[in-house]
């Protein structure tokens, strides 16, 4: 093992200097392209024919990206890439982050990771523990080697022959993790006149073989949504979500079909989704049919998330799936709390997505985030309080998997989660979208005599939830309408 050193003047080790050097590097070779998509989809292959289902990955030092959004369509899962610069901003599913680090989130529910810039490791003892420790049982580590990565240099500090990598590996790993295969002969990777045979060392940790993500599901009662519902599912079944139950309200003679039930039977097949009439009225309708989705998910999927068609459900790092999979079984639901957003000063509906369209939300603080919708174990339902809120037969942590006190409101807590599930809630939308929502009223319309929630004066909140520009969900704007499209083809 060759290893080049960053050192301070008293010896020490100089990180600034290697962070400096790496983010140089980075900008100087933004435009290059190493590995090929012809790579990814073979190493992708591979990958499924090893782990059933993989629900996330990780990609570290991807400098554009493309390897994540390559690996997440083939596999038709949740992939995000690391890169140590702040280029990372500018392309999808990719965060600024140091490779030498772990999440708290990433811990044991990484299905696979690739790279093919371990080379950049100043330590690469540190680097291989930290990326096994992120991998379930069975998870598979993919590293590239090539024959530039045996020198070190300033820019690659790290140098191993492909005999050394195993031996290293599989010395440190002390039989918690250790090389499985070497794959050689893979299709053609490096910058163009460089190219050669791939080479792949497979490392996989320790246990049985990764089992499948948990199947979640989502139940919601609307109207009148058809024009929300491409982007809806599309960015749900993304999150890990495998099938939806969906009840029309047909409570009001005044609520006509705009289209949502013939695209949603014509979906069924792409998304899983079973479609039923709820004829019930009064103020209770969404109560009643979030115990009857409850009853009908039990034994189908192991979660099911009951929230509504303007709100959008995710982690920033993972899928829902991945998360949900590292709660200890004595948990029974989550009460994900929401962020309310505005209309971003829009009058008229915009043609691109809700997530794209509206970036503009209120401050963590605002009052209104402390309410929360839950993803419970289905089977574990004693009964529906409110729409947000259910009684179970176990515990009920926010977000971030701890527990909490409710305030005086069931489903609202007393605390706001600062990590880990999001609920992204676009409230109001533009003032067009907002005149036809009034029309359609809301769920809790009736609660008490004469109470109709949207009226004009629901609109104060203008002045308190456009306030932070979030980008979060709106630089997955390609994704989303690439799978978009996808699904259409596919219907």
């Amino acid at each position: 093992m060759r290893q080049f050193s960053y050192l301070c003047p008293d010896g020490s080790f100089d990180y600034d200097r290697y962070r400096e050097v790496q983010i140089a590097a980075n900008k100087a070779k933004i435009n290059n392209q190493w590995v090929s998509q012809e790579a990814i989809e073979y190493l992708a292959d591979y990958i499924s024919s090893k782990i059933p289902q993989p629900g996330f990955g990780l990609c570290h030092g991807t400098r554009r990206g493309l390897e994540q959004a390559w690996f997440a369509h083939r596999l038709n899962c949740n992939v995000i890439g690391t890169e140590i610069s702040d280029t990372a901003t500018q392309f999808p599913s990719t965060i600024q982050w140091d490779f030498h680090d772990v999440k708290p989130e990433w811990l044991g529910n990484v299905d696979f990771i690739y790279s093919n810039s371990w080379d950049h490791s100043y330590d690469p003892v540190k680097l291989f523990n930290a990326w096994t420790s992120c991998l379930r049982p069975g998870g598979i580590l993919v590293l590239e080697h090539n024959v530039a990565s045996v020198m070190p240099n300033e820019t690659d500090p790290l140098g191993l022959t492909l005999d050394e990598m195993v031996n290293l590996i599989n010395e440190i790993g002390n039989g918690g993790y250790q090389v499985d295969e070497v794959l050689r002969d893979g299709p053609l990777t490096g910058l163009p006149g460089m190219q050669q045979p791939a080479v792949h060392v497979v490392v996989r940790r320790r246990g049985t073989v990764a089992q499948a993500a948990p199947r979640l599901g989502i139940c919601t009662i609307m109207a009148g949504e058809r024009l929300y519902l491409e982007e809806w599912l599309a960015f749900h079944q993304m999150q890990g979500v495998s099938s939806f139950h969906i009840y029309l309200d047909r409570s009001r003679a005044d609520l006509q079909d705009d289209g949502t039930e013939a695209f949603l039977r014509g979906m069924s097949g792409k998304y899983g989704i079973t479609v039923e009439h709820w004829t019930g009225g009064g103020a209770s309708r969404q109560v009643a049919a979030f115990d009857a989705g409850a009853y009908a998910f039990a034994g189908h999927v192991d979660w099911a998330a009951f929230i509504d068609a303007d709100e959008f459900l995710f982690h920033p790092d993972m899928t829902l799936t991945a998360w949900l999979a590292g709660l200890p079984s004595d948990v029974s639901a989550v009460g994900v709390q929401q962020t309310v957003f505005g209309s971003s000063g829009r009058l008229d509906r915009p043609s691109m997505p809700v997530t794209a369209a509206y970036e503009l939300r209120a401050t963590r603080s605002y009052p209104e985030h402390t309410w929360f919708k839950s993803i419970v174990r289905p089977d574990r339902v004693v009964r529906w309080e409110n729409s947000h809120f259910t009684a179970t037969n176990g515990r009920y942590v926010l977000g971030d998997g701890a527990e909490f006190e409710m305030s005086s409101e069931m489903g609202s807590a007393t605390r706001i989660a600062e990590s880990g599930l999001r609920l992204h809630h676009y409230i109001v939308k533009s003032r067009e979208e907002w005149r036809a929502k009034k029309t359609r009223g809301a769920m809790s319309d009736g609660a008490e005599p004469g109470f109709v929630r949207f009226t004009d004066d629901y609109l104060h909140r203008e002045e308190f939830i456009n306030v932070v520009h979030d980008q979060t969900l709106s630089k997955l704007r390609p994704e989303i309408e690439a799978h978009m499209n996808r699904a259409m083809i596919k219907a």
